[in-house]
């Protein structure tokens, strides 16, 4: 018996963990991914609840955890450096494990290359429906037919604006971007002992969070929101272009200063 044919659009976090459990069920997935390579940016993201058991199911729990980020709370300090307000990211009562978006999109794209179909850099242009499944022609691959097709595309998703309409009736703007450039190494010494994300307002550059990853230091920038026409999904040379405004006053060239705070003991 030939096994459904599932269409997987995009291949980040969840494109990647339902193929895998797709393929042990009697569906044979492909993913779709317009990006050249798995992405390398995003922010960390915590393993808790319900998806530590389907870790372990899945096997990648013990990996996770080697990969685990040293983050374990989540600090606010005034323009001043003193601390406003700090929340704890982890807790003894459940398990947690927090890694970047990175390592995990790694771990989960093993899990399921085997018995699925990867296809980068392209995507879906057309979606046609009928009662049997979908037709669907790619912007670089021969047309193919589908019995499903599943967007896990993002908040930008070509699924849903094939199928739905024009992103702008789903999505809009909050007035807030963040930005995650690549990580520099960070510096040891008695300075960074703590494991706190550290995050400071200012009335002059954008804020800035200094977040420790394993032996990496990813600053994340949030700024104010960008104006009409640039608010559409970021290009890397777009986005250098942005961060560059970002950090424009603060005696950087093009990178993100090292925040004060991240030096300071809670």
């Amino acid at each position: 018996m030939k096994k459904p044919e599932v269409l997987i659009v995009g291949a980040g976090i969840t494109g990647p963990a339902l193929a895998y459990w797709l393929s042990r069920n009697g569906y044979r997935p492909t993913v779709v991914e317009h990006a050249r390579q798995l992405r390398s940016g995003g922010s960390a993201i915590v393993v808790k609840g319900p998806a530590i058991p389907v870790a372990e199911h899945m096997g990648v729990l013990p990996q996770l955890r080697e990969l685990a980020t040293r983050n374990r709370s989540l600090t606010l300090l005034d323009p001043g450096g003193r601390r406003i307000l700090q929340l704890p990211l982890t807790s003894d009562k459940a398990p947690t494990v927090e890694v970047t978006r990175a390592d995990l999109s790694e771990v989960l794209h093993q899990s399921a290359q085997t018995e699925t179909e990867f296809v980068f850099d392209d995507t879906v242009t057309t979606l046609d429906q009928d009662e049997g499944g979908v037709d669907v022609t790619f912007r670089r691959s021969a047309p193919r037919r589908f019995d499903l097709v599943v967007g896990a595309d993002g908040m930008h998703s070509a699924v849903r604006r094939l199928v739905f309409g024009p992103e702008r009736q789903f999505a809009s703007d909050v007035g807030l971007y963040g930005d995650r450039p690549a990580g520099t190494r960070r510096r040891r010494g008695p300075e960074r002992d703590d494991d706190a994300d550290r995050a400071e307002p200012d009335a002059g550059p954008p804020p800035l969070a200094d977040h420790p990853a394993r032996d990496l230091h990813l600053p994340d920038r949030a700024s104010g929101a960008p104006r009409p026409q640039e608010r559409r999904p970021l290009q890397a040379d777009r986005g250098r272009r942005l961060r560059r405004r970002a950090v424009a006053g603060t005696g950087t060239r093009g990178s993100l200063p090292r925040p004060p705070g991240s030096v300071l003991r809670p």
